[in-house]
């Protein structure tokens, strides 16, 4: 019987850079600004109902919808 030897083992290639070489953080990019946070979903309530309330009064026409747009976007506008 043929004795068969273990495969030899080779050194690995150490990279161009080095183990010490530094890392850099990748890009940052600044395409988009971020958008403003979104109030807190009891702050739009309150506004919304306020809103209707004032609507309602001057017998102005509207809906809900509407009031919660509007609230939403007097809150974003204000927290800017």
């Amino acid at each position: 019987m043929a004795r068969t030897s273990a495969p030899r083992k080779t050194a690995t290639a150490v990279p161009a850079a080095g183990i010490n070489a530094e890392v850099k953080p990748p890009a940052v990019s600044h395409a988009a600004p971020a958008r403003p946070a979104r109030p807190p979903i009891e702050q739009i309530r309150a506004r919304a109902f306020e809103i209707y309330q004032t609507r309602s009064r001057a017998g102005k026409p509207g809906d809900a919808a509407s009031d919660w747009a509007q609230a939403e976007r007097e809150l974003t506008q204000a927290a800017r």
